[in-house]
């Protein structure tokens, strides 16, 4: 296996949303549904939320790097084994699988094609702002060049620069580059964090998409900077279309069935910051979810 084609949103996370009603000779598949509704589409999961070398990282000879895409996938097994054997049991989950638990979600947050793009629209920011900088330092004699200094803001610590390549690559490819960080930066606060499985017995369920995980907090305004280390900030990513793991710093059972009205607002939320595609177990829409 070459592991050419990759997806940012894992075929065996997907697969509790093949729609048990599927006839027999059927093979497995989801519903997806565009993002604000319309007719549902039949895809495997396998087939969907997947591009060519999305992790691959190239390295100088033309060989493929593919270090991030085997640690991604062997974090999906280890959740894929928690939900298994625990989620879905409603059994407690170890200190072990609650950091393994963590991790995914860490993941998700920021390995999707939505996240990629906003990475590269803001490195792309940086790389024209350096690139138009280094046109003209080009442009300046020697003598005013000595003398130029770049310009500071009063009291701001001097972090070490990077190059244009560096922010060239970044710009082309941000989570090769970001992404590892980004996990072993946020998974301690997230195994911190109370963990909370949502349960629901509802035939369609939660709902899933291409971009799963979410972070809400209500005292920020929309689109606003959130962090992980307010006290009301909300990380929330369905498990299946039973369960759904709800990180937060409120103190709540591990454990907790939803009423049919939080399970429209958890779908709604979900439904609110997709890229594209809702995913869902059943060829069923809910008015409430576009609200």
């Amino acid at each position: 296996m070459d592991h050419g084609r990759q997806h940012w949103v894992p075929s065996s996370y997907l697969e509790p949303w093949c729609d048990p009603d599927r006839p027999p000779h059927y093979k497995p598949y989801v519903w997806i549904f565009p993002k604000d509704g319309g007719h549902g589409q039949r895809k495997a999961p396998r087939n969907i939320f997947a591009e060519t070398d999305f992790y691959t990282i190239r390295v100088p000879d033309g060989s493929r790097e593919l270090s991030l895409e085997h640690g991604l996938s062997s974090l999906e097994t280890k959740f894929a084994r928690a939900r298994e054997n625990r989620i879905e049991k409603r059994l407690l989950l170890s200190a072990e699988e609650k950091v393994w638990v963590c991790a995914f979600i860490a993941a998700m947050h920021f390995r999707t094609r939505a996240q990629r793009n906003a990475f590269r629209q803001q490195w792309g920011h940086a790389l024209r702002v350096a690139e138009d900088l280094q046109q003209r330092l080009n442009a300046m004699s020697p003598e005013r060049r000595k003398e130029y200094r770049p310009p500071t803001v009063p009291g701001e610590t001097r972090e070490p620069s990077i190059s244009i390549e560096q922010v060239r690559e970044l710009s082309e490819r941000p989570l090769q580059q970001m992404l590892p960080n980004i996990i072993e930066s946020d998974l301690p606060i997230l195994a911190r964090m109370n963990l909370v499985i949502l349960t629901t017995d509802d035939a369609v369920g939660f709902v899933t998409s291409d971009h799963p995980c979410v972070w809400f907090d209500e005292r920020v305004p929309r689109r606003g900077p959130l962090s992980l280390r307010s006290r009301t900030i909300e990380v929330s990513m369905p498990v299946s279309p039973r369960s759904l793991a709800l990180l937060c710093w409120e103190d709540l059972p591990s454990y907790k069935s939803m009423s049919l009205q939080e399970l429209d607002k958890a779908n709604r939320l979900q439904q609110a910051n997709c890229d594209e595609y809702l995913v869902v177990c059943r060829e069923a829409l809910k008015a409430e979810w576009f609200r």
